[in-house]
C-alpha cells in the first residue's frame, strides 16, 4: 500500500516537474492575488459594517485564509466558523449578532438603502 503511494506522489512531482517554471509562477501569482482581493472584501465589507473598527487587511487576509485552510482539512465548514471567530475577537464592538450579519449578507444591505443597517438582535 505504501509502494503504490509512493509512487504516486513520485508522479506527481514529475508531472509538476514537466510544467514549464513560467506558468507555474504565473499560476502562483494569480492565486496570491485571488487571495488578496478575497481578504480585502472582507476588510471592506467589515469597515463598513462597524464604522469605528480598524480592521486591517493582514487580519482579514490571514483570516481568511486560515478559514479556507481548516475548511481543506475538517469538516462542516469548520475554517468558516473560525474565521467568524477571529473576526469577532480582532473588532471590539462586533456583539453576537456579528455571525449572523457575516453569514446572512445583511453587513451590506446598506449599498441597497442608503443607510447603515440595523441591529439584528
Amino acid at each position: 500500500m505504501l509502494g503504490h503511494l509512493s509512487n504516486w506522489v513520485a508522479g506527481v512531482f514529475g508531472s509538476i516537474g514537466d510544467v514549464s517554471v513560467y506558468w507555474l509562477v504565473l499560476a502562483l501569482a494569480l492565486k496570491t492575488a485571488e487571495s488578496a482581493f478575497i481578504g480585502l472584501g472582507w476588510r471592506n465589507i467589515l469597515r463598513a459594517a462597524y464604522l469605528r473598527a480598524r480592521l486591517s487587511f493582514k487580519t482579514a487576509w490571514g483570516a481568511s485564509q486560515g478559514g479556507t485552510a481548516i475548511n481543506a482539512v475538517a469538516p462542516a465548514q469548520a475554517g468558516t466558523a473560525a474565521m467568524i471567530g477571529i473576526f469577532r475577537t480582532s473588532i471590539p464592538e462586533a456583539g453576537a449578532g456579528t455571525a449572523r450579519r457575516l453569514i446572512s449578507g445583511r453587513c451590506c444591505d446598506w449599498l441597497r438603502v442608503g443607510r447603515r443597517p440595523r441591529p439584528l438582535l
